[in-house]
């Protein structure tokens, strides 16, 4: 009994060993399949922020770099109140903009992946995704169209008596969300179904 117990301990070592083993050489293949993608990617982003950081080191006389070492770049982010304005208003419009498409993209996509028939997927992912097959120069000039004092919607709101008189709605905040969220809502919807299905 001791001997068959010893063979048995012996032989799931053996197993866990070659399961290991496996697993081991799944991993060296997986990382030797994607080290060039990874390079691919990784080596222009590396590059290009090893050249933010060292020009922003230098002096800029407002024409050209000059390579004196001063990083009054830096002191001058910190220091002054534009640059903190403008970095509160980039993650302001970036909450803003991330609330509103998600707010959007969950319930289509939650009815998009509760959906049985594929015909009626396909129909609605098509739907989705008709608007990007458009150039963006044209898409802006749509907007502009249906958001102008003159457009579309500002005309429906006066006729339907919700306003007396057009509210703005482009060239200033809102008109900048709607231009922010019209796009990533679509691919929004790609994702959230299937993480939905999960």
């Amino acid at each position: 009994m001791q001997l068959l117990g010893h063979t048995e301990g012996k032989i799931s070592t053996l197993k866990q060993r070659a399961e290991w083993g496996i697993r081991s050489q799944r991993q060296i293949i997986i990382s030797t399949l994607l080290s060039p993608a990874i390079l691919l990617f990784c080596f222009p982003f590396l590059a290009s922020l090893w050249l933010l950081f060292s020009n922003s080191a230098y002096h800029f006389n407002g024409i050209k770099i000059e390579r004196l070492v001063t990083f009054e770049a830096y002191r001058d982010f910190f220091t002054d109140p534009f640059y903190w304005d403008v970095l509160k208003r980039t993650l302001s419009l970036a909450t803003i903009a991330t609330t509103v498409t998600t707010t959007i993209s969950y319930p289509v996509a939650y009815a998009i992946s509760r959906l049985q028939s594929q015909r009626l997927k396909i129909l609605f992912y098509i739907l989705i995704f008709s608007p990007l097959l458009t150039s963006i120069v044209t898409r802006a000039f749509g907007w502009m169209i249906l958001l102008g004092g003159n457009g579309f919607i500002n005309y429906a709101l006066v006729q339907t008596g919700l306003v007396n008189e057009p509210v703005r709605m482009i060239y200033d905040v809102k008109g900048v969300i709607i231009a922010m969220v019209h796009i990533p809502v679509s691919y929004t919807h790609l994702t959230l179904p299937t993480i939905l299905l999960v």
